[in-house]
């Protein structure tokens, strides 16, 4: 199964960040940083406009037994567990960024 948006990530636009983006600039980074992580950009797979849709395919494949679910959109690789399904985010990046979690 494939879309563009994962439904879950371990990158930015999950809402994780590197300790520079909180830091740079000064004060607006931490604002910036702290929306993205809780609110969301129109981009950010936390805005509220994905949760129905993110639900729906999330409950879909955690019904399902060896479903792999594969995303773009995110600026790295990512191989992520959910119960007995994989998730596997692959966007362009030019930094060769990896991130795993078993």
């Amino acid at each position: 199964m494939h879309g563009h948006f994962p439904l879950e990530s371990l990158g930015n636009y999950g809402g994780h960040f590197q300790l520079a983006k909180y830091l740079s600039p000064p004060i607006i980074g931490s604002l910036n940083t702290g929306y993205r992580q809780n609110i969301g950009s129109s981009v950010d797979i936390v805005n509220s406009r994905f949760d129905a849709i993110r639900g729906s395919i999330k409950n879909i494949v955690l019904r399902k037994g060896s479903v792999i679910y594969a995303a773009g959109h995110e600026k790295n690789l990512q191989v992520l567990r959910m119960g007995e399904n994989y998730i596997i985010n692959s966007g362009f990046t030019n930094q060769g960024k990896i991130r795993s979690e078993r």
